[in-house]
């Protein structure tokens, strides 16, 4: 694949996905465990940064456009269409092997209604190897302007 090439990804969703069925995952999935008209909850990732815990320096950024918060999808979505909406690529580049410690954040909202039991499973892979795993749990997460969770990590050697 070429580096212009657009990554694609595939809707997989034959099987119920579990939390536990996310937590034995031994690589990336090729493709998404669920639609987003699955999103019942009207959860909306607003934004998500990496920096460098060291010398506080942002390596990455990418913010919702604040234009499409709360804007309805279509129904009739094209697979096309959900790969453009959920797929974030970025590139490091050699140097973030480097580095110590790195720290993230992340904003997301949550629709008009509570849900209850959120828990949000995140698993980072390098060469289809396991390098981070975090797994969220919230007894209820509330209807607010925005809900903000952060993490560093120590990078292994």
């Amino acid at each position: 694949m070429g580096e212009d090439e657009p990554i694609k990804f595939e809707l997989d969703i034959s099987d119920d996905v579990t939390p536990d069925k996310v937590l034995a995952y031994t690589k990336p999935t090729v493709g998404y465990q669920c639609a987003l008209s699955a999103n019942i909850y009207g959860i909306e990732f607003l934004n998500f940064k990496i920096r460098d815990m060291k010398s506080n320096a942002l390596l990455f950024s990418v913010e919702r456009d604040p234009e499409t918060i709360g804007m309805a999808l279509p129904e009739d979505i094209s697979p096309e269409m959900e790969d453009q909406i959920r797929c974030i690529s970025y590139d490091f580049g050699t140097g973030f092997l480097n580095l110590e410690s790195i720290g993230t954040m992340l904003e997301f909202q949550v629709g008009p209604h509570e849900v209850p039991n959120f828990r949000m499973i995140e698993r980072h892979y390098f060469r289809d190897q396991l390098v981070k795993s975090y797994d969220f749990n919230l007894a209820s997460a509330f209807p607010a302007p925005k809900i903000r969770g952060r993490r560093s990590t120590t990078c292994r050697r």
